[in-house]
């Protein structure tokens, strides 16, 4: 297990590594105008013939959980306008890099358990360009 950075704090997040690094269901992290980091899916609101300088961005996310349930789509349907230059997708290593951000220590591990790196908020960026060295399992 490759270790990036030196121990801060105990709160870690555990990810089963994803060599692929896809986008995760459309969904995208966003900032709204106050600074906050929001992750959910993009609408754009379009006025009628107008330039793209006058559109709104619209980030829809449920405020209960991730993701949207059955029927119930409109149960915890929250829209919040955020910033269009922010918009970044989700994926494991954007996911990573909030984490880091929030001040959380990141285990990545093989679906059965083996671990892969220990990631610290302090540490640098070399961890991305390694995660795409490892070999998958």
């Amino acid at each position: 297990m490759k270790i990036y950075g030196q121990k801060e704090n105990n709160c870690t997040m555990v990810y089963t590594y994803d060599k692929s690094n896809q986008q995760e269901e459309f969904q995208v992290y966003a900032q709204d105008f106050n600074g906050k980091w929001h992750c959910g899916w993009i609408v754009i609101e379009q006025p009628w013939y107008s330039p793209s300088s006058q559109w709104t961005y619209h980030l829809f996310y449920n405020k209960y959980g991730p993701g949207i349930c059955g029927g119930s789509s409109d149960l915890g349907l929250t829209s919040i306008v955020i910033r269009e230059e922010t918009i970044i997708p989700k994926t494991q290593v954007n996911t990573i890099k909030k984490d880091l951000e929030g001040g959380y220590n990141v285990c990545l591990e093989y679906p059965y358990g083996n671990e892969i790196a220990l990631i610290y908020p302090n540490a640098d960026d070399s961890w991305i360009e390694d995660l795409y060295n490892i070999k998958a399992n």
